[in-house]
């Protein structure tokens, strides 16, 4: 997301052979971007910090991250720019950002390659994490639902796995009282109080 064209297209060229780059329709208001990022299927996005430097948005990169994250807290999102400085000073999360320098190589090839490895991890295990965190619920449902008890552990992994799925998916997310060990506990103890019952209608 960068509101120059020249940009863009130096993205395209430097990343083009490693990801299908997509650029973002521009100027686009802020509160489209997410919906965006649903509608093309994009797994991680590096935004312009100046993006009111040509005076058609009035938000800054770091609107944006905050936008998305509004979202999901843990999507893949990088920050370029050539004002390092300025966007550090303004931004919460001083990690994501890079100058730009590394896309246009001002800073080596091997600096290129490096942020290209680490956007392929940055994405790597955001999406495994996602997969991890799906096949632990599935896992644990159903041994709760065929009755086992769940352990501590597992209770508490439960937990931790859906509470992640729940903030990279905060438009459809579950109530927080409904996500919760606690929620868990009144789950076993409902399922408790059915054989017990089951088992007096069988005894009578």
């Amino acid at each position: 997301l960068d509101e120059e064209e020249l940009w863009q297209a130096i993205a395209i060229n430097k990343l083009g052979s490693e990801f299908n780059v997509t650029v973002v329709d521009f100027p686009i208001s802020l509160d489209k971007i997410w919906q965006f990022i649903i509608d093309n299927d994009i797994d991680a996005i590096i935004v312009d910090f100046r993006l009111y430097g040509s005076g058609q948005v009035s938000y800054t990169g770091a609107d944006v991250v905050s936008e998305i994250m509004k979202h999901n807290k843990y999507f893949p999102i990088f920050i370029m720019t050539a004002f390092e400085k300025d966007a550090i000073d303004k931004s919460e999360n001083v990690l994501i950002i890079n100058g730009k320098g590394v896309l246009s190589e001002d800073k080596g090839k091997d600096a290129l390659d490096n942020f290209i490895l680490v956007l392929k991890h940055v994405i790597k295990s955001y999406k495994d994490r996602m997969e991890n965190a799906k096949a632990t619920i599935l896992e644990l449902h159903r041994k709760s639902l065929s009755r086992q008890t769940l352990s501590p552990e597992e209770d508490e992994a439960l937990f931790h796995a859906e509470l992640f799925l729940n903030e990279t998916d905060k438009d459809n997310a579950l109530p927080s009282n409904l996500n919760s060990i606690g929620y868990s506990c009144q789950l076993k103890e409902i399922i408790r109080k059915t054989d017990n019952l089951i088992s007096e209608l069988q005894n009578r």
